[in-house]
């Protein structure tokens, strides 16, 4: 389940009139697939987790931007530039800044007390960030200077924001996750003093932006900061970019 794109790019004037087509995802889709017969082993706790990564991580690769399959229909003869058709113009950096989170299931179970390890994942398109891990602790704070980037290609991609328990491969590492955003609502929630993101359980699936989860899947809330820097044009010895923070 995902919204495909199709751009047509590059128009002529003689025929075929379109130099080429781009076909893409602007955000990752939602897969849904069923295993039998041998592959009814990925019941294994764990090697589900790792087959549903390893087959989205392949979609994203192919599909999702800035990765897309260009079909070129004119020919480089008649002015097709191949390349430029592949390529995807970037939006700009979006940082993204871990602040706190609060009340945070515990997973581990340590001399008879129980706490977690979490750490902040926030996915855009095929880019990931992935903050430090908090040792044991429901309700960590990140370090003042911590940050990371993510390559944004749209005010409308989204992002998704995810709080996992640092632990082996085996183990599910989920804790919380929060509603979609789309860039240019993580824009709002920094600039507007919104406040935290809310944060619900993976009883449910989150699929649209505007419907509110139950209350009773809420858990605690997370304190992120996001600051979109666009590459806007200079004059710096020529035509070059540099990158100014929104």
């Amino acid at each position: 389940q995902g919204d495909l794109c199709v751009k047509i790019d590059q128009i002529m004037e003689q025929l075929p009139v379109v130099g080429g087509l781009a076909v893409y995802f602007m955000n990752p889709p939602l897969l849904s697939y069923t295993m039998e017969g041998i592959g009814s082993v990925v019941e294994i706790p764990g090697l589900r987790i790792l087959l549903h990564n390893t087959v989205n991580k392949a979609v994203a690769d192919a599909l999702v931007m800035p990765n897309q399959i260009a079909v070129p229909i004119a020919t480089p003869a008649q002015g097709v530039d191949v390349p430029a058709l592949r390529n995807t113009p970037v939006l700009g950096l979006l940082r993204i800044q871990p602040r706190s989170a609060t009340n945070l299931p515990a997973k581990n179970l340590h001399l008879g007390s129980r706490s977690s390890d979490p750490y902040v994942e926030v996915e855009a398109g095929d880019q990931k960030y992935t903050s430090s891990v908090v040792s044991d602790n429901c309700n960590p704070t990140w370090p003042e200077d911590e940050a990371g980037y993510v390559l944004v290609y749209a005010k409308v991609q989204a992002i998704r924001v995810t709080v996992h328990n640092h632990a082996t491969m085996w183990t599910d590492g989920f804790l919380a996750q929060s509603k979609p955003l789309h860039v240019e609502d993580a824009m709002f929630q920094t600039s507007f003093g919104r406040g935290p993101l809310a944060l619900y359980t993976n009883n449910i699936e989150i699929t649209h932006y505007e419907e509110e989860p139950p209350e009773k899947e809420k858990l605690g809330e997370l304190s992120v900061d996001f600051t979109l820097m666009q590459l806007i044009p200079k004059q710096l010895c020529g035509a070059r970019h540099i990158l100014q923070a929104k």
